[in-house]
């Protein structure tokens, strides 16, 4: 019983771990990705190496993923994506790894 209890953690913890390295990588790859736009920039171009993103961790998902959405609108002239689209949940778990808290 306790094997099965740990190998079922185990399991658990290695499909987190995987989806939040999915999610990572994903989300870097959109954030360099021009296709979300209609004229050629990537969220990189105005943000190179998370420049002026070192705040996102300041704010909650909502605010977050709707600042995103509006710098894809109006910055990289695209669509906006649907809040339960998770490719806008892999660009907003990426751009919190460029979060420099205060000191």
């Amino acid at each position: 019983m306790i094997k099965t209890v740990v190998l079922t953690g185990l399991l658990l913890l290695f499909q987190f771990g995987s989806g939040i390295c999915y999610d990572l990588k994903t989300g870097e790859a959109l954030f360099n990705d021009p296709s979300l736009g209609t004229n050629g920039k990537s969220c990189a171009t105005c943000h190179p190496n998370g420049k002026g993103l070192e705040e996102a961790g300041e704010y909650n998902v909502e605010m977050l993923t709707e600042f995103m959405n509006f710098c894809i609108r109006d910055a990289l002239k695209g669509q906006l994506l649907p809040h339960d689209d998770p490719r806008l949940a892999a660009m907003e778990k990426y751009v919190r790894t460029f979060y420099k808290p205060k000191k």
